[in-house]
């Protein structure tokens, strides 16, 4: 389990419950590696109740929900510093003029959103008053 960045959907968790998680999740990343190493047949899998259902939720999503179209970034706040396009896994962004402007190849894995340094991206109105989350921001 790791901190939810999806917050076209919902805020940010807490910054305590952000770092239980990563806590957690680093002590699980040494059993796995210490299995690994040991070459144990492990079988870890969280079974999740109606499956069919959600693989079909999951379908709908990605063909109808992955839209870039709400991207948009505040000019009051963007600072045309393209990190945003830097660091975006399917090069769907470009700028224009100093600002992003996004193609339809989105994963909607909201990097550009939790990673813009002055919080000028958006998805919608939903964003403007939500959190960011970057994992950078509670490594030791």
């Amino acid at each position: 389990m790791m901190p939810s960045n999806y917050i076209i959907a919902e805020d940010v968790e807490s910054k305590n419950v952000i770092k239980e998680k990563i806590k957690n999740a680093k002590k699980d990343l040494e059993n796995i590696s210490r299995e690994i190493l040991e070459r144990k047949k492990v079988y870890k899998v969280n079974e999740c109740s109606m499956p069919k259902l959600k693989s079909a939720i999951n379908k709908a999503f990605n063909k109808f929900g992955r839209t870039t179209k709400p991207f948009y970034a505040d000019k009051n706040k963007c600072i045309s510093c393209g990190k945003c396009a830097k660091t975006c896994p399917t090069s769907c962004i470009t700028l224009v003029n100093g600002y992003p402007v996004w193609s339809r190849k989105c994963y909607q894995c909201l990097r550009c959103i939790n990673y813009c340094p002055k919080e000028a991206i958006q998805y919608g109105k939903s964003t403007e008053k939500r959190g960011r989350y970057n994992i950078e921001k509670y490594l030791d």
